[in-house]
């Protein structure tokens, strides 16, 4: 499967689950679907989706620590990075920007797998929204 971009992944994405959700309305007329363009909450859905996709598949053993009752063996990972969980099944580190004040999404970075195609195309959407800033 080859993604041409981040934002693509995200706007195809949260079409994929504006359609689940219109299907469920069973109008067979259509006429009270959404069909807005979508809304910053649905990409934001669409992106915590794809996190979590990710997360699962490159830190499972942080996951399984993180969804189990009894918290006996912590992973390396865990430790080093003080990582959480989110309210949204979100792995987090709490390091360094704890005490800022600032959103908590900018004071709680998102454990990104490195070398993976999620990691390539965040970070490729962000050089080209800055303009290639640094090249």
């Amino acid at each position: 499967m080859h993604i041409y971009s981040w934002p693509t992944l995200l706007r195809v994405t949260g079409q994929v689950f504006r359609l689940l959700s219109n299907r469920k309305l069973k109008d067979p007329s259509r006429e009270s679907w959404n069909r807005q363009p979508l809304s910053a909450e649905e990409l934001q859905k669409a992106e915590d989706i794809w996190i979590r996709i990710y997360q699962s598949k490159y830190f499972s053993k942080e996951l399984l620590y993180f969804q189990s009752k009894k918290k006996a063996w912590r992973p390396a990972m865990v430790s080093h990075l003080d990582l959480f969980l989110d309210i949204d099944g979100i792995i987090r580190s709490k390091r360094r920007l704890q005490n800022a004040t600032m959103d908590d999404s900018a004071k709680h970075p998102v454990l990104i797998p490195k070398n993976s195609t999620i990691a390539k195309l965040i970070i490729t959407s962000v050089h080209e929204q800055v303009a290639h800033y640094g090249t």
